[in-house]
C-alpha cells in the first residue's frame, strides 16, 4: 500500500479535496491518502518547510504539484 500525504492551502485551493476523493475511489486499497489543509494543520517538522500544494509519498519523497492533473499523475506513476 502506498501512503500519500497531500498538503494544500484551503483558502486558495478548492479543487484538491475533490481530486483526492477521486484518487481514493479510483485506486481504493492500493493507496492510503491523507489530506492536510495547511491553514488548519501544521506541517510535520520532519518535512521541514513545504510550500503547498505538495505531495509526500511514503514519508520520504516530496513532490511539488504543478497543476490539478499532476496529483493524479503522480499517484498513478507511484503505484505502477
Amino acid at each position: 500500500m502506498l501512503n500519500i500525504e497531500v498538503f494544500y492551502n484551503g483558502n486558495i485551493d478548492r479543487e484538491t479535496t475533490d481530486i483526492v476523493e477521486n484518487i481514493k475511489y479510483k485506486f481504493g486499497k492500493n493507496v492510503n491518502v491523507k489530506l492536510y489543509d495547511t491553514n488548519e494543520t501544521a506541517i510535520p517538522e520532519k518535512y521541514g518547510i513545504l510550500n503547498p500544494p505538495v505531495v509526500v509519498i511514503d514519508g520520504k519523497k516530496v513532490i511539488k504539484l504543478s497543476g490539478k492533473d499532476s496529483l493524479e499523475e503522480i499517484v498513478t506513476k507511484a503505484i505502477f
